[in-house]
């Protein structure tokens, strides 16, 4: 089975043409996986996709809703293993980029294969290179999974894949943003740190959970603003989403440098 897809509540195979989800990316999206049957922090995860619906002004259905259908899906499916994906829409409107009153959301939630990755990337690290795209800035969508990722479409097109895990994007200033689909952490001088996101980015569930679980160790990880050079001075980097855990860089490739990383694991307190 490739993806299995639940809209609304029922098993569908399209999506109608007037959602503005479809139609102008307005929406949100949450990506999380489920293991051997568990699905970890569901509910942390729909909180965040609770969040970033407010900052978008689009009404979440209630927790229950979202089990209900994630329970159907799962009956259907017939896997231990899945990856979910939330995705959340405006809803369906006339064409025109001002959402008309009274519009009702639409809930889509997906299932496919978990990929599996090699037990060679978290023991011997990972080749990543920077990205020639630069991110742009809009602070009003920082941190939010919004469903314009048209940025993303295109450094993830031009990475040779099957070269580099993964990119590395700059901003339109030159800051360290994360990564295609990925937020960073580097050690550096002894701290850990991650860019801030206050220009752009996606704030990531396990980045987030990582802060705050840190906040009172004896190494917390801290929000900053990394130049380039920043991270090329730092003796370690990682990559974190929901789905590969922390996984940490050997390499990182620029035009005419490679930087090496020590490559180490990283466990959350």
């Amino acid at each position: 089975m490739t993806t299995l897809s639940w809209l609304n509540g029922a098993a569908a195979s399209s999506i109608p043409l007037d959602d503005r989800g479809f139609l102008y990316g307005d929406g949100v999206f949450r990506t999380l996986r489920r293991v051997a049957g568990e699905v970890p922090l569901w509910d942390a995860h729909l909180d965040k996709l609770h969040r970033d619906a407010e900052v978008l002004g689009i009404g979440m259905p209630e927790a229950s809703v979202w089990q209900a259908d994630l329970q159907a899906a799962l009956a259907a499916w017939g896997e231990a293993d899945a990856v979910i994906k939330l995705t959340l829409t405006r809803g369906c409107g006339p064409r025109g980029y001002r959402p008309p009153d009274g519009i009702q959301p639409n809930r889509l939630l997906q299932l496919s294969p978990l990929p599996h990755y090699p037990e060679s990337h978290y023991q011997q690290g990972v080749d990543v290179q920077l990205s020639a795209l630069r991110l742009g800035h809009q602070p009003q969508l920082a941190g939010i999974k919004h469903l314009n990722r048209l940025d993303n479409v295109l450094a993830r097109q031009a990475l040779p894949t099957e070269r580099f895990f993964e990119g590395i994007l700059l901003d339109q200033e030159g800051w360290v943003v994360e990564g295609i689909q990925s937020n960073l952490i580097v050690r550096l001088d002894g701290e850990l740190l991650t860019p801030a996101l206050r220009r752009c980015g996606v704030a990531g569930l396990t980045r987030d959970r990582w802060i705050e679980a840190s906040r009172n160790s004896r190494q917390p990880l801290k929000c900053a603003d990394l130049t380039l050079e920043m991270v090329l001075a730092a003796d370690r980097m990682w990559l974190c989403n929901s789905l590969i855990g922390v996984m940490p860089v050997r390499e990182l490739h620029l035009t005419q440098q490679v930087k090496q990383f020590a490559v180490e694991a990283l466990n959350c307190p």
